[in-house]
């Protein structure tokens, strides 16, 4: 790989658009469900994961049930996602709250974190 085929891998890097969100974890023996927020909603899943396998989620009653369960009767989902561009982090923040929010409703979800 040549100078200018890594400096395009890099412009293209930090050019990619970048997507929050709103994620599901369900339990699918239980048919308990935890919604959470993402501020990279394409990252959420592999960290929602790593902190689980861990034993270090901060939702002691998630890392339970999947200590119980094991993580093959788990299945993550994107629910709700939206770009970030030129969102300051306290807009960012409130539209997170509003649309977790709506789906903890809308699922009668526990929220996963916080």
């Amino acid at each position: 790989m040549d100078k200018m085929q890594k400096r395009q891998i890099a412009r293209d890097y930090k050019e990619r658009k970048i997507f929050a969100g709103i994620y599901e974890l369900r339990c699918r023996s239980t048919g308990q469900c935890w919604v959470g927020p993402g501020r990279n909603i394409e990252t959420a899943e592999n960290m929602v994961r790593f902190t689980l396998r861990n034993g270090s989620h901060p939702n002691r009653k998630l890392q339970s049930v999947w200590r119980h369960q094991g993580e093959d009767d788990f299945c993550f989902a994107i629910l709700d996602q939206f770009e970030i561009k030129d969102m300051t982090p306290y807009d960012l923040s409130s539209e997170l709250k509003t649309r977790l929010a709506v789906w903890q409703t809308k699922n009668s979800a526990d929220r996963a974190v916080g």
